[in-house]
């Protein structure tokens, strides 16, 4: 399997990613190209035979308080290529290329109760946050899902 940065010549194989991984329709390719170009954007593709078989979504943010972070948004394997170890390759893709560039740390949000995503980041070195009072809400505008 090659792992692979996806830059904007590889946007077909984004396109498929995020088609048949994510499960979403892609965006116009203008959009999909300005993220692939993006330094700060990631999307790290598992590749076996020219298919992708799993994709991870991150961004590193430029902290004013402290160091860059680098934060995992989203990790899609084929279900035929689930434990296979393909998941893990692609935490760890990201996670060197957070300690290249200088990151701090990396985090991710997940449910406790998903466990084969728990445990696929404990395996990677992620220890989980100590039980708190916080929650994640989101601000939505249509204007971005142009």
């Amino acid at each position: 399997m090659d792992i692979i940065r996806a830059r904007p010549e590889h946007l077909e194989l984004a396109r498929e990613a995020i088609d048949q991984l994510h499960g979403r329709t892609p965006p116009p390719d203008r959009i999909l190209r300005a993220f692939l170009a993006n330094d700060s954007s990631y999307m790290i593709l598992g590749v076996v035979d020219g298919r992708v078989v799993g994709s991870l979504t991150g961004y590193a943010l430029d902290q004013y308080w402290s160091y860059r972070e680098f934060f995992l948004y989203e990790i899609n394997v084929a279900e035929e290529q689930h434990n296979r170890g393909i998941g893990t390759r692609l935490v760890q893709a990201f996670a060197d290329e957070a300690r290249l560039r200088g990151a701090g740390n990396v985090w991710v949000l997940t449910n406790r109760s998903n466990v084969a995503a728990t445990r696929l980041y404990a395996k990677c070195g992620f220890t989980p946050s100590p039980a708190s009072d916080e929650s994640m809400m989101t601000l939505t505008f249509a204007a971005g899902r142009e």
